[in-house]
């Protein structure tokens, strides 16, 4: 098994540059209003090139946001934190995104039937 590196929640340029000099696999943006690390729409990202590669996370988004903010800011992963529904996440795949789908498991345990209908639209649970 190969071990793959993220850091999430970047936001300033300064950071984002150095980071990326480390070598991560991916650089995580958030982009929930709600969170203190989110990156509104008018920020400028330095540029990074390819690699690492760019990963947007969202929560309940419409596809029209989420399709905006890969455009914008070059996204080639996009990561579903909320309730998004399995339509979505095909939805997003069929247009040559790698999708990942978050599932909080809590100390209750987890029903890994609910990873089922998502198996075909995912590339990757977290």
């Amino acid at each position: 098994m190969n071990m793959v590196i993220k850091v999430c929640g970047m936001r300033d340029p300064g950071n984002i540059a150095e980071v990326a000099k480390l070598g991560p696999d991916y650089l995580g943006f958030i982009f929930v209003e709600k969170s203190p690390r989110y990156v509104p729409q008018d920020h400028l990202l330095p540029s990074i090139g390819d690699v690492p590669k760019r990963v947007g996370v969202f929560v309940n988004a419409s596809e029209d946001y989420i399709l905006q903010r890969v455009a914008q800011y070059n996204l080639s992963v996009v990561q579903l934190h909320g309730d998004e529904s399995p339509q979505l996440a095909l939805s997003l795949k069929d247009q040559g995104l790698t999708v990942w789908k978050v599932f909080g498991i809590g100390n209750a345990g987890f029903d890994f039937a609910l990873l089922k209908p998502y198996l075909p639209a995912v590339d990757a649970f977290l």
